[in-house]
């Protein structure tokens, strides 16, 4: 097993990971009275706050998590699988169902005056909601199909500035819709790089957010994330929702070689930034640059 200590050296190597890490990392940071978690916090020169947005679409157009899950897996240990729900709206039009579970993408409209809520799914489904409340940070949902079930959903208020900032945007997550048939190398490769650019775009907006956690969640990976260190995951101890990204076995092996290859290079660790998650963001983009030479 490869292992050193990151933070003594100039030059940041990654390790194999034998044990589960915890599904979310603390952030401790605290700047100017404002603590990890203020609202307050957040970078608004890359974030859009709609805490004042005046029509419904626009508040609508966010990440909402559903309100009892996101409850549910705070309080859980690391090794409880249960469900994480949640649409993710942006403003055109797109949409994303379930992007920290089995995700679907699609399209969504709102008729405001109807306050319908409606969803077309990449599967051929459609659902139909009613809105029955909404406000900047919570929004409740009459299913029109399941005897008028309401469900409540969670948001923190914020949408990015350029949607190709948002590491949930379609484009972004494109690395986890399963193919149709074997991938070549060249394939994998771009698939591999897409997966890296997700998660160094993760731990960005984690840091614009200002949020006291980080959460991995049910999130399909490989490598492991903690403050100041990233890990390759054992090929045997790999999860589930990992190896079914990739068309079968076979493929998933060939994607853990290259990412062993990957694992194995040297990466310039920047010692001087003192917030974890841009030291590890910056290792994930000198990660992404060299996928293209293995």
């Amino acid at each position: 097993m490869k292992k050193l200590i990151l933070a003594l050296s100039l030059v940041f190597v990654l390790s194999h990971c034998n044990n589960r890490d915890e599904d979310k990392t603390e952030v401790k940071k605290e700047k100017e009275g404002i603590k990890a978690g203020d609202r307050e916090g957040a970078d608004l020169n890359n974030l859009i706050d709609l805490e004042d947005a005046i029509s419904a679409k626009q508040k609508i157009s966010q990440r909402w998590d559903n309100k009892e899950d996101d409850k549910e897996v705070s309080n859980a240990g690391g090794d409880l699988e249960m469900p994480f729900r949640g649409y993710y709206l942006f403003s055109d039009g797109s949409m994303v169902k379930n992007p920290k579970d089995d995700l679907t993408m699609g399209t969504w409209t709102f008729d405001e005056k109807q306050r319908l809520l409606q969803f077309k799914l990449a599967n051929g489904s459609t659902e139909n909601y009613t809105v029955k409340s909404l406000d900047f940070k919570s929004l409740v949902l009459k299913n029109n199909a399941e005897n008028g079930k309401e469900v409540e959903y969670i948001a923190d208020g914020f949408l990015h500035k350029d949607l190709k900032d948002e590491p949930f945007y379609p484009v972004n997550l494109q690395w986890r819709i399963k193919p149709k048939a074997p991938e070549n190398d060249a394939a994998l490769h771009k698939r591999i790089k897409n997966y890296l650019h997700f998660f160094y775009l993760y731990h960005f907006d984690n840091i614009e957010r200002n949020e006291a956690f980080m959460p991995f969640y049910r999130l399909p990976s490989s490598l492991k994330f903690s403050g100041g260190a990233i890990y390759l995951t054992k090929e045997k101890e790999l999860d589930k929702n990992w190896t079914n990204i990739f068309y079968n076995d076979a493929d998933a092996s060939k994607a853990y070689t290259i990412l062993d290859k990957m694992i194995s290079k040297k990466y310039v660790w920047n010692e001087k930034e003192r917030d974890w998650r841009k030291q590890n963001a910056g290792v994930l983009k000198q990660m992404e640059a060299a996928i293209d030479s293995l």
